[in-house]
């Protein structure tokens, strides 16, 4: 694009940028069979003639790729080589992975392993346990903003106050779309975290699973992970106390783990 005198054109290009990473961003946040246009513009707050321009062009780019049977819009394969390509934390997750497996072992759950990206979280690893009603209510690889789900929360109640209200306030008009609960309500819940070490919520979707989830902290006290269990109601509610111990456990055991790691790399 050519720029004018007054760098129109510049800010034009910067925009259309973060349109076409706002637009990934919610497909990443959808299920593996992908989203509609129509659901994907009101997650981005974009009118729909402009998010089926964008789209467009991420499918000729391979970014995107559109389903001919549902129309539903997915990851594309060049989103995949280039993650291939991206350094990755690597010691981070198989940290948080041998936690996860050590977890879903001794509570016979569904647990996860859930990564910080900005005001996102990230499913980075799922273990499942030995039980056979099985929980799965994210896959690796889904995107949430921060206030959706226990693990984001449990991240939030490690952060200073004031950093949880603006986030809070960034993605409201995505928590919105994600039927979350009012701003006000997370905030209490956040709260009531800082003080019990712990996020225990229903989900969105699925009212009748509960998630229970504790952040790990880096070496200065902020969440970089999170560590969540997911099952029936029936069966969490009597062990929540004991598995509250189980994760903080092993958040322990994470961050411990990281800072050795990080000393030794000096």
């Amino acid at each position: 694009m050519t720029r004018d005198a007054t760098g129109k054109g510049k800010q034009d290009g910067s925009q259309a940028i973060a349109r076409a990473m706002a637009l990934l961003k919610a497909i990443a946040s959808g299920h593996r069979d992908g989203s509609a246009a129509y659901v994907l513009a009101d997650r981005v707050g974009l009118q729909r003639p402009t998010v089926h321009r964008i789209l467009r062009r991420l499918v000729l780019e391979e970014m995107v790729e559109q389903d001919p049977g549902t129309r539903h819009y997915r990851l594309g394969r060049l989103a995949y080589e280039l993650g291939l390509s991206a350094r990755r934390p690597a010691h981070m997750r198989q940290t948080g992975s041998a936690a996860l497996r050590r977890i879903a072992h001794e509570s016979e759950d569904v647990a996860f392993l859930y990564s910080r990206s900005g005001p996102d979280c990230v499913c980075i690893d799922r273990a499942e346990g030995a039980y056979p009603v099985r929980a799965l209510v994210m896959e690796v690889g889904q995107r949430r903003p921060l206030g959706t789900g226990a693990a984001s929360l449990s991240m939030l109640s490690a952060m200073p106050d004031h950093d949880v209200a603006t986030i809070l306030h960034e993605n409201a008009p995505r928590l919105k779309v994600a039927e979350e609960l009012p701003i006000e309500e997370l905030l209490s819940i956040v709260r009531q975290a800082k003080t019990d070490g712990y996020v225990f919520k229903s989900t969105v979707r699925v009212p009748e699973v509960l998630s229970l989830a504790v952040p790990i902290l880096n070496r200065h006290g902020l969440p970089i992970m999170a560590l969540s269990i997911s099952s029936i109601a029936s069966r969490m509610v009597p062990r929540m106390e004991y598995l509250a111990s189980l994760l903080r456990r092993e958040a322990g055991a994470v961050r411990t783990e990281l800072e050795k790691t990080n000393h030794s790399n000096r």
